[in-house]
């Protein structure tokens, strides 16, 4: 038996039992073992359930009877003075994280701790009973002195002031719920946005998110002009009542306000109304996500604005609403969702389209009603939160996790979210992500963050955010740019699909996360999948389990494709990764107030399950009792640039990356096909942070600093090609051929012309007069100025790998001989002979590797500062490498369009004259950063 508490600087959670007392298997490496075992035999009845349960323990008010087969204890504090006085056989003890409750009953059947109003009764635990004890099966001593013995360490960090309190959540619950926080007075007007708007009343808030102790505005407009009142609630359990009423702002003066014009070929949409209140959220005020309920006092009519309130503090679980989904769906105030563009109409009876690129969406509106599978006129103005979300919400709070609550744009824009828990989740549908949350998600699992997906559609399409066009705030609006693909599997550990149904079926059913259910292999929860859904092809994941599996009916696409799977795989840190591949999941949890139950004219939703409210709790418990979170670990997997299609709307020319000092094997391992006998693997290490250039040089970069350059006495300078085929519409293309003199000069034009230290100089000793502007003088670089310089070799291929050992960023490579040879890794990775048509590309266009740096491998090969000599071959590490002193090539790294995949490898090496300007030949620059 072992306890587990919290360790320093991490506040314990009170709210949670840790799932198994026995220490789980580990392999030779001390890594948890992955692969299932099956529990030990229970009887066929088990989990005793209702009257049944009571009359076995022999209690009349010892626990509350729920239709989950978790038991639920009350919030009660240890009490050990009794314990003599109770009968062996009702001893209880539900070990937590950071304390131990101890639960009986006396012999007159009552229990240890007070009874509670139902009305404030607040969730304290769970307690996974594996073998309840009863009169008919008494426990053996053996069996119970180490719970007597955790009872008595209790007391004993229970008098010493140790034993941790309630968790915020718990505490927020504890509070009074309120019966009117749900709509009571919808006045839709049937003759606007399809009857999905009610201009009666309606607003928006000026923030998606925010912390307490911050401001937000609420944006409103009545028609006709009337008083209003706001009252704000937390949504929640509070004992089943769903919300508690926060505050009240009352008297407010608001007219109607204008209906914006689409504005440019992207009809965007942007509310400039006026602020009608304004809300400094008290510091005290406990994460979730609020509803300000707006009300008429003329004739009652209301409607939701919706904010979310997140945590400074650290939680277990952080509860990821799906905001960005919500607003590609909202047509206010007719025909303006993301899939809508009337030019495109497909039929006059169906607004909603294929996706396109072609329209802008803002925040700066407000909701209309969702209307596409249900009309639930009483959640207008909450998105879709009321629909798929708020039952999971609702579910944990009941069972007394701690929760922290934030939207999607803060895992682009506030990712340190993702560093105050142990456990993400995306809820319900969760369709639209960043380039950069994507890759912040693969950073968190990374330093071992656990995540669950229950939800469909997840992580489908990819959007680029724009500023407000009325506030200049960030990401207000967005667009999409094109669908994620292989991101997305190796996210989630499943593709990710659109509309389709189906039953769950299970799949090795003596995983651990099916514990307790009952379950078998084969048995069917009806109606769990939909309406969107994850499916095969699965992940590559290592440890990767299918735990369901079915044909999905209706939909669209490939029947072939249309295949639900729910799956489980490990992290590197002891995380796991749950994706139950369905939107409504959180429809089995629970029918909290104010929740229509799922369903389309093609199917209903499912029912309430106990049992996948088991496999929740059963992993949410694992998870938490697993994860080794490390905040302060960097990620360099290349795994979460994966990404299929355009990474971004306009890649900025200018951009640079920030990569990090560090340590990697330079060089290929004898076996990787394709290698040379010059690229022995031996180790390096970087002692200097740099930032790299996101994309190569393009032509229009180039032209610019040489303009400059030759009105600032720099001669000799190449006039270079913008691409290959050269054409008038190439200047996003990487500049090519340039020889490497060209580009030195060129790189200390760009430095003094941003007001840069230059780097390269014809005197050792650097002096100002020295400066290399013409000619091809015998060439010294101080690599610790902070101008723009050429990578040195190892540089590159530093941060050509990001941290990947394979011979491309993207896996290995297939083939090594012949280029007409389809090999996927070095098609996603880059430009080359067998995908290329022999001509150049725009940057962006392929995937970005681990660092957010495009068309590393391909396109076009690049310069970098060494002379071209032998690798070390001493075992010893190298220390900030730099090539041979003198030489008769300069190294060129990456391969190129021309080039078959094998020249694409991270390890290859070409090295020709530095006054080669060939059609093939760019560069990209880096800076030192200063130390």
């Amino acid at each position: 038996m072992h306890l587990r508490f919290a360790r320093p600087g991490q506040p314990a959670s009170p709210g949670r039992a840790i799932p198994s007392l026995a220490p789980k298997p580990v392999n030779r490496d001390g890594v948890p073992e992955v692969l299932s075992r099956p529990g030990p035999p229970r009887p066929a009845s088990w989990p005793p359930r209702g009257p049944e349960r009571a009359k076995e323990w022999g209690a009349k008010e010892a626990l509350e009877v729920r239709k989950s087969p978790i038991v639920q204890t009350k919030d009660c504090a240890p009490v050990f003075s009794r314990v003599p006085s109770l009968p062996l056989a009702a001893l209880r003890l539900s070990l937590f994280r950071g304390r131990i409750c101890f639960l009986g009953s006396s012999l007159a059947g009552r229990p240890t701790c007070p009874p509670l109003n139902p009305s404030t009764r607040t969730p304290c635990d769970t307690f996974m009973h594996r073998y309840p004890f009863s009169p008919r099966n008494p426990p053996s001593l053996r069996s119970v002195w180490p719970r007597l013995l955790a009872a008595l360490l209790t007391a004993v960090l229970a008098a010493s002031g140790m034993a941790a309190s309630p968790n915020p959540t718990v505490l927020e619950n504890a509070n009074a719920g309120a019966n009117d926080w749900r709509l009571a007075n919808v006045l839709l007007d049937r003759g606007t946005s399809y009857g999905l708007r009610s201009p009666r009343v309606e607003g928006f808030a000026s923030k998606t998110s925010l912390y307490p102790g911050e401001p937000i505005d609420f944006h409103i407009s009545a028609e006709p002009a009337a008083v209003l009142d706001v009252d704000v609630y937390r949504t929640g359990y509070y004992g089943g009542v769903g919300a508690r009423h926060m505050t009240r702002i009352g008297g407010l003066e608001v007219g109607p306000q204008p209906v914006p014009d689409e504005v440019g070929e992207m009809r965007l949409r942007e509310c400039d109304w006026p602020v009608a209140a304004s809300l400094e959220i008290p510091e005290d005020w406990v994460s979730g996500v609020y509803l300000a309920k707006m009300t008429r006092r003329d004739d009652g009519a209301q409607s939701y604005i919706i904010f979310v309130l997140k945590s400074r503090e650290p939680a277990d679980v952080l509860f990821q609403v799906s905001d960005l989904t919500w607003q590609s769906y909202n047509k206010w105030p007719g025909a303006s969702s993301l899939y809508d563009n009337p030019a495109r109409r497909v039929s006059p009876y169906n607004e909603y389209i294929a996706k396109t690129n072609e329209t802008l969406v803002s925040f700066d509106r407000p909701y209309a009603l969702f209307g596409q599978l249900q009309f639930a006129a009483d959640t207008i103005g909450s998105g879709e939160y009321l629909l798929w979300e708020f039952p999971l919400a609702y579910w944990l709070e009941k069972q007394g996790y701690h929760v922290a609550y934030c939207s999607n744009i803060d895992l682009d824009q506030d990712p340190a979210v993702l560093d105050r828990a142990k456990v993400f989740l995306s809820v319900g549908h969760d369709e639209f992500y960043t380039y950069q949350m994507v890759a912040n998600a693969y950073a968190a699992r990374g330093r071992g963050l656990s995540m669950a997906f229950l939800s469909g559609n997840s992580v489908f399409d990819m959007l680029y955010f724009h500023d407000s066009g009325v506030t200049g705030e960030p990401a207000r609006a967005f667009r999409r740019i094109a669908p994620i693909r292989s991101a997305t599997r190796q996210l989630i550990g499943a593709s990710s699909y659109g509309v389709g149904y189906a039953d769950w079926v299970v799949e090795n059913a003596d995983h651990w996360i099916y514990e307790g259910t009952g379950f078998s292999d084969g048995d069917v929860v009806p109606n769990l999948i939909g309406w969107e859904f994850h499916g095969k092809p699965l992940a590559a994941a290592p440890g990767l389990v299918t735990l369901a599996s079915s044909n999905i009916i209706g939909g669209m696409g490939d029947p072939s494709e249309r295949q639900h799977a729910a799956t489980l795989y490990p992290g590197p840190r002891g995380n796991w990764i749950f994706n139950a591949g369905t939107a409504w999941w959180p429809e089995a949890l629970a029918t909290p107030p104010g929740h229509v139950p799922a369903g389309t004219f093609q199917r209903r939703g499912p029912d309430d399950d106990e049992r996948i409210a088991r496999v929740t709790a059963n992993f949410l418990d694992r998870a938490l009792a697993d994860s080794q979170v490390d905040f302060s670990a960097a990620s360099t997997t290349a795994e979460f640039h994966r990404l299929n299609g355009p990474l971004d709307a306009d890649p900025d020319p200018k951009a640079m990356v920030h990569i990090p000092a560090g340590q990697f094997t330079m060089g290929s391992p004898g076996e990787e096909p394709g290698r040379h006998p010059w690229e022995t693997q031996h180790e390096v290490v970087l002692t200097r942070s740099f930032t790299m250039g996101r994309i190569e040089v393009p032509w229009s970069l180039w032209s610019e600093v040489r303009n400059w350059a030759v009105k600032h006495g720099y001669t000799d300078l190449g006039p270079g090609f913008h691409g290959i085929p050269i054409q008038s519409d190439d200047a996003d293309h990487p500049v090519v051929g340039v020889s490497w003199w060209d580009v030195i000069k060129w790189c200390n034009a760009r430095s003094e012309m941003e007001g840069l230290t230059p780097v390269y100089y014809a005197d050792e000793a650097f002096p100002p007069d020295a400066v290399v502007r013409t000619g091809m003088a015998s060439i010294h670089a101080n690599l610790d100025a902070n101008g723009y310089r050429l990578p040195t070799e190892a540089e590159w291929e530093y941060a050509a790998r990001a941290g990947v050992p394979t011979a491309f960023y993207t896996g290995p490579i297939i083939d090594a001989t012949d280029a007409r040879v389809p090999d996927p890794n070095a098609n996603e990775a880059g430009w080359h002979a067998g995908n290329s048509e022999r001509t150049t590309h725009a940057g962006g266009q392929k995937l970005a590797n681990g660092w957010g740096l495009w068309d590393m491998l391909g396109n076009v090969f690049e310069w970098t500062w060494d002379w071209y000599g032998p690798y070390p071959t001493d075992n010893q590490p190298v220390v900030d490498p730099t090539g041979p002193g003198a030489g008769t090539q300069r190294v060129l790294r990456g391969g190129s369009m021309m080039n078959p995949p094998r020249h694409l490898r991270a390890a290859h090496r070409h090295a020709v004259a530095p006054a080669t300007a060939f059609y093939n030949i760019g560069f990209r620059v880096v800076q030192t950063v200063e130390r």
